[in-house]
């Protein structure tokens, strides 16, 4: 190497070397700015990523600026630097095409009981904070309090629930791979732990546990009598760890789960284990317990005057419950009553909220397939698919399809999906057979 060639690639290092300080400066100061004003963090990733992308081209620069400057450009880097360019640009187009760029927030519009119309500011879905909760541990051989393994968890997702910043979702996994194998795919922790009974004193001791390894990131332990007060107390812990930052605009309301659930812990062991029956003849103002148990007795063999009593209990107490649990209140009422227009309007407010909530959006198909509303229930599996593109979505969207006679249109789409899986062109047989092409049916 020449000393002049030695010379240019230091002079090249220090430049970039003060891109790449500037850059990492600059990126600071947009994260800050999209956090202070709620706008969404993909511009963060996006600003890496294009200047990431454009080092090829400034090193080149850097290196015959000399050169450059006087308007001397070879033909190499007339091809090098444009293909760069274009290439970044596809890829962060592919990328990040399809994210939302905008507010991380937005507003909803409710009428409260007294029939004034609210205004509440939450968080959108694609920017909820994941909180996977798993099974705890029971280190005592007291039988009588194994039903908190998923007790705890059950009762940590109620209660989180309420802040709609976050995603808690709980699943009964108790190893730590599968643990790691469920959480790693879109969350960067999870929470699970261990508890024990001695004497009257309750134990639990709570981790918050890297996704990808379950390090134990953080962990406390919480004892004491009263065991609902502690799921308050660990709830508390879980959202101070989770990353969401209390602001003027989002705050949420806390209830304590004796409060909006029920004060007796067998009620609400009864509650847990799916015994609703029970649950409120033991307390017979356990709100969330009516409207469970009016929610499963829509879709069994009950009769039409029962399932209006129990939504009628639930409407009853309804003010122990948060605002969200309320509003499911008066959908599960309409429904009972079969007032589906009512019902349907609600819904979709409640989808604003949580447009990948299983129980609205199956409330909503329901309601369609029941008034014969074949097109409202394409759009709505068609809005939900959009959103999600998963198995479960696609394949009510399929359904939707078939119902409404939108067979090329369901042919269409399995054969954008059949280079990911040659086998599902399995799924293009039904609406195959639907067009009375047996011909092509019989290839399949």
């Amino acid at each position: 190497m020449t000393p002049e060639t030695k010379k240019k690639w230091i002079n090249t290092l220090k430049f970039f070397a003060a891109y790449l300080v500037a850059a990492w400066t600059f990126l600071q100061f947009v994260d800050w700015v999209l956090n202070r004003y709620n706008i969404s963090p993909y511009w963060v990733d996006i600003l890496l990523w294009f200047f990431i992308g454009i080092s090829p081209s400034l090193l080149i620069y850097f290196f015959h600026q000399e050169r450059l400057s006087k308007r001397i450009i070879k033909l190499r880097e007339k091809i090098i630097i444009p293909l760069n360019f274009i290439l970044l640009f596809l890829g962060l187009y592919f990328g990040f095409g399809n994210s939302d760029l905008g507010a991380t927030t937005k507003e909803i519009n409710y009428t409260d009981e007294s029939g004034k119309s609210q205004t509440r500011t939450i968080t959108k879905e694609e920017f909820r904070i994941g909180v996977p909760i798993y099974g705890f541990e029971n280190l005592s051989n007291n039988d009588s309090i194994d039903w908190m393994r998923y007790g705890i968890g059950r009762l940590l997702k109620e209660d989180l629930n309420q802040n709609k910043s976050l995603s808690p979702d709980f699943s009964f996994y108790t190893d730590t791979s599968t643990k790691i194998e469920d959480a790693s795919i879109f969350n960067d922790f999870y929470i699970d732990g261990s508890f024990n009974k001695e004497g009257d004193n309750y134990n639990i001791t709570v981790y918050k546990r890297k996704s990808t390894n379950g390090k134990s990131l953080k962990e406390k332990k919480f004892n004491g009598k009263n065991f609902l007060q502690l799921i308050d107390e660990i709830s508390v812990f879980v959202v101070e760890n989770s990353g969401f930052v209390e602001s003027k605009d989002l705050r949420y309301l806390d209830y304590p789960i004796s409060e909006f659930m029920s004060n007796s812990l067998e009620a609400v062991r009864e509650y847990i284990e799916g015994n609703y029956t029970k649950a409120v003849a033991i307390d017979n103002e356990f709100a969330l317990a009516y409207l469970e148990y009016a929610k499963r007795s829509l879709h069994v063999s009950r009769g039409r005057l029962e399932v209006q009593d129990l939504a009628d209990k639930a409407f009853k107490y309804r003010y122990r419950l948060p605002i969200q649990k309320q509003l499911e209140v008066y959908i599960q009422r309409n429904l009972a009553y079969e007032n589906f227009d009512e019902a349907i309007e609600q819904v979709n407010m409640q989808l604003e909220v949580d447009p990948l909530n299983e129980f609205y959006n199956h409330v909503l198909f329901s309601i369609y397939g029941e008034t014969k509303q074949t097109d409202k229930f394409y759009e709505s599996s068609a809005r939900l698919f959009n959103i999600n593109q998963s198995p479960d979505t696609g394949i009510n969207l399929a359904m939707a399809a078939l119902v409404n006679g939108n067979d090329n249109m369901l042919i269409e789409e399995i054969k954008k999906y059949e280079f990911l899986s040659p086998n599902l062109k399995i799924f293009r047989l039904q609406p195959t057979l639907f067009k009375e092409n047996l011909q092509k049916s019989e290839n399949f």
